[in-house]
């Protein structure tokens, strides 16, 4: 028998953020019975180790989310987030309410980062009065769910804890006491599809994370995020009212209240690599068109993406 291969455009563009999954390649076009059809597929941008599962169909345009189609295999996807690092983008020092309850940072995620690997060691005099006071990010005082509540202005306002990952090319606001209570717009930071990602520190602090004009003097605070850290040092004398904020090189900036400071959105394309598939051909499929498509599974999507596949593949096979 003769297997015939067409390759069928996708369905929609993929938004940079979600990830994508490229078009198959096959080793040759035309396969006799009983040889061996190899399939390669890559991507990029998506998580490492989600797991993408690869189905057969006699039905174009099914749709393995809906439980349509036929499991052929699955492999786990290679990744490295670290090609491109995340940044810090900017930090409000001066908070607009309560200041420790209104301060926050803003990173840049660059090809994603892991919300665990993230410390942020403030400046020594930050730290006192108690161990609710300690680095956010700390053992002392780890990383929890961010609250959606206090921001507006993007579409799908994301919560983030412990053990989560950040997606690439995408922004990451960091709610620096448990006690946030600042309403912020965020619509300057928002994402694909209007995303944009939020976490909170568990401890509930009761002093401010930065130190403003009420001090002199230089301030530096390293950053730690995994893939790099990032120290950033700025003069409290350059501080003025509340809403004032530092950019990644230590720059001070005034902003109103209301609205959070720029920041800039990457589009990285970070390769993601997959072993190859390799299925032996079965009589059953004689005289058929098989469609085939791969997908990366539901519990390793972002809440950001409903779905990352790729083209539809097709394979003619004609029998003697």
């Amino acid at each position: 028998m003769i297997a015939i291969i067409t390759l069928l455009q996708p369905t929609a563009s993929l938004l940079a953020q979600c990830g994508e999954l490229n078009s198959f390649t096959s080793d040759d076009t035309e396969f006799c019975s009983g040889e061996t059809l190899t399939l390669s597929i890559d991507g990029f941008n998506i998580q490492d180790d989600s797991k993408v599962e690869f189905y057969w169909s006699l039905t174009s345009g099914f749709d393995p989310y809906n439980n349509e189609g036929t499991l052929i295999s699955s492999e786990l996807v290679e990744y490295d987030h670290c090609d491109e690092d995340p940044e810090v983008a900017a930090f409000i020092v001066n908070g607009c309410g309560t200041e420790e309850n209104s301060e926050y940072v803003i990173i840049e995620s660059g090809g994603g980062i892991y919300i665990d690997d993230i410390l942020i060691e403030i400046a020594p005099g930050n730290t006192i009065f108690g161990s609710q006071n300690d680095y956010p990010g700390s053992s002392q005082c780890p990383w929890t769910d961010g609250d959606a509540s206090y921001l507006s202005g993007c579409s799908s306002i994301i919560e983030l804890g412990a053990g989560d990952f950040v997606p690439p090319n995408a922004i990451l606001f960091i709610q620096l006491s448990d006690g946030f209570n600042e309403d912020v717009d965020v619509s300057q930071l928002c994402g694909a599809d209007g995303c944009v990602y939020v976490v909170k520190n568990s401890c509930l602090r009761t002093i401010g994370s930065f130190s403003n004009g009420t001090s002199t003097g230089l301030r530096t605070t390293n950053f730690e995020l995994g893939c790099t850290s990032q120290s950033v040092t700025y003069d409290t004398d350059d501080i003025g009212p509340n809403g004032d904020y530092v950019d990644g090189d230590g720059n001070a900036f005034s902003s109103n209240c209301s609205d959070s400071p720029p920041a800039n959105i990457s589009s990285y394309d970070i390769d993601a690599t997959l072993n190859n598939i390799d299925y032996l051909i079965p009589d059953s499929w004689c005289n058929e068109t098989i469609y085939l498509k791969a997908i990366v599974i539901d519990d390793d999507l972002d809440d950001c993406c409903t779905s990352i596949e790729s083209n539809e593949f097709s394979i003619d096979v004609l029998c003697p």
